[in-house]
């Protein structure tokens, strides 16, 4: 009589789908930004099939998030023989970068300047206007961000310097208590996935990229969320540090393989060609 219980890996991808698929561009962006950040780095369509197919996620679907990430200029495709090749490009490599500071909590120093820019009109056009540029709004015609004002800040009120202190009101208006509760079921879910994923169950470098992967996934849609502020600006026992605590822990029990380890594992592996 074949036993019912799960694998190691199947308890683990439930735990961290809980009962839903990503949306397939959203996690390819994910995959990306864990596996292939750097500006060398490339992903065959081969390997990518290879791991939305584990998640439950068709060719077709992955077709067209492929598609969509390289209208947005988000990716770059050469052909090799009958496979397509993808990296990001300049803009990807930028954006997963500087998302990679927050999601990995990368020791980086950045100062203490700021600069506030208050505007005469609601909603005024400027550079606060794209979240790239990093602006963090405290009302309709209130921004500050990290640095100095940039020169085409128009005929607005900008004062730049230190900030001294943080009252409650503004960290009310960063913090919203609806995107907390997620925080700490992300919480629940990754100390149960550290079970999940004990040193003693054994992974193929397949199912440890997709499972860093969709943890790195959940993470990132998790703390991109919130203003990319210092620790001082959070609310007492703000439960993002529990979580991140939690994804650090979680993550350093699956050690990245190499791209080179992973093109190996998939190589003699038959799997429907991706075509653009």
């Amino acid at each position: 009589m074949e036993s019912s219980e799960k694998t190691a890996f199947e308890q683990a991808l439930d735990i961290l789908l809980s009962g839903r698929t990503p949306r397939v561009w959203s996690f390819i962006a994910s995959i990306f930004g864990d596996l292939a950040r750097n500006p060398d780095d490339e992903l065959s369509a081969h390997l990518i099939n290879k791991m939305t197919a584990l998640i439950g996620i068709k060719p077709e679907a992955t077709r067209v998030a492929l598609h969509r990430l390289r209208k947005e200029e988000w990716i770059t495709v050469r052909k090799l023989g009958r496979n397509s090749i993808y990296s990001l490009t300049a803009k990807g490599l930028l954006q997963s970068q500087i998302a990679s500071q927050r999601i990995y909590g990368l020791d980086v120093k950045r100062g203490d300047h700021w600069h506030l820019v208050l505007t005469e009109k609601a909603r005024a056009k400027g550079p606060w206007a794209d979240p790239a540029n990093g602006y963090i709004a405290l009302g309709q015609n209130i921004f500050f961000a990290r640095g100095n004002a940039p020169k085409n800040c128009g005929d607005h009120f900008v004062i730049s310097g230190e900030i001294s202190a943080v009252p409650n009101w503004v960290k009310d208006k960063l913090f919203n208590a609806e995107r907390d509760k997620n925080l700490q079921i992300l919480t629940q879910q990754f100390t149960a996935l550290q079970s999940a994923i004990d040193a003693k169950n054994q992974f193929d470098p397949l199912q440890v990229s997709i499972l860093r992967s969709l943890l790195v996934h959940c993470w990132r849609r998790a703390i991109l969320r919130y203003p990319d502020v210092p620790e001082w600006f959070f609310p007492e026992g703000w439960p993002g540090m529990h979580c991140r605590s939690a994804f650090d822990k979680a993550l350093s029990n699956l050690s990245k393989p190499s791209l080179s380890v992973l093109d190996a594992f998939i190589s003699d592996s038959k799997i429907e060609t991706l075509q653009d």
